[in-house]
């Protein structure tokens, strides 16, 4: 099968405009909650994600949550990250239908940490890049 020069033009071009959800990045919505206040979204929709920062100055305490579809049902997915480091910003991105990449930023010192959230059925997990 031969394929003219105009038709090869046009299938890259489209290739490279199609970029997959999980190839970009989003900002992270970080949001201050008191200490044992349960830390949730209102009206959460499938793929909203959010780090819930329930700590003091000295010692912060995130709930790092994801919601999605599983059984047909909207679940949370949690994950708990704390120490010493105030998060002034991050991103996330979806690697797959179940992980999300997010990266945690410290404006203060210009560190950050990267890691993946994931979660199936009944449960979720964490594990850290860096």
């Amino acid at each position: 099968m031969k394929i003219n020069q105009n038709t090869l033009l046009a299938i890259i071009l489209f290739s490279f405009g199609c970029q997959t959800e999980s190839d970009q990045w989003s900002p992270l919505d970080i949001r201050m909650v008191e200490a044992g206040a349960k830390a949730e979204l209102i009206n959460a929709k499938e793929g909203d994600v959010v780090a819930f920062d329930s700590g003091s100055p000295e010692f912060h305490m995130y709930d790092l949550t994801y919601y999605h579809s599983y059984g047909g049902n909207l679940k949370d997915y949690h994950a708990i990250l704390a120490g010493e480091t105030e998060y002034s910003e991050g991103f996330f991105r979806w690697k797959d239908d179940t992980t999300i990449v997010m990266k945690l930023i410290d404006s203060k010192t210009d560190s950050s940490k990267t890691f993946e959230l994931f979660g199936n059925g009944s449960s979720s997990g964490m594990t850290i890049e860096d």
